[in-house]
């Protein structure tokens, strides 16, 4: 039959648990919401995916998928939690404290680019930068007239 000729799916990438990309340890957990409708975890998601940087996931409802009396594993999200290597045991991985001033999408990206220099994918020339830099000050920009609503 055409399925068994098929084979078995991949995971898709939404419902993966992990993506390490090779490697034997994560670098970090991420946090994202479990509709995948948040559009910071999906910027997130995507430079993730693109930098190729080793992941587990968790994911936490939104708060209007709550049901009455449930709490919230995170608060916000997305989340970046980073691997505690000296507590992290083979097999079993410890992460550390959520990350501080990590919250919003664009966020995410300048801190996994700041701290994976290698696996670049900003611009590095100064002219392409400033408008990278521009455009995410209008970003920001948006953000600010937004949340007055």
């Amino acid at each position: 039959t055409l399925r068994k000729a098929a084979g078995t799916a991949p995971t898709r990438i939404f419902e993966a648990k992990e993506r390490l990309f090779g490697a034997d340890v994560p670098e970090l957990k991420f946090w994202h919401d479990a509709a995948g409708w948040c559009p910071h975890c999906m910027v997130s998601w995507t430079v993730l995916e693109e930098m190729r940087i080793p992941y587990v996931m968790e994911t936490t409802p939104l708060r209007a998928y709550l049901r009455p009396g449930e709490k919230k594993r995170q608060r916000l999200v997305p989340v970046i939690q980073l691997l505690d290597r000296q507590r992290s045991a083979s097999g079993s991985w410890a992460f550390q404290s959520p990350m501080k001033d990590v919250g919003r999408g664009e966020q995410v990206c300048q801190m996994l680019a700041a701290r994976y220099p290698e696996k670049k994918i900003l611009p590095q020339g100064a002219g392409r930068r400033a408008l990278l830099d521009e455009h995410l000050g209008l970003f920001l920009q948006l953000q600010r007239a937004h949340s007055a609503y």
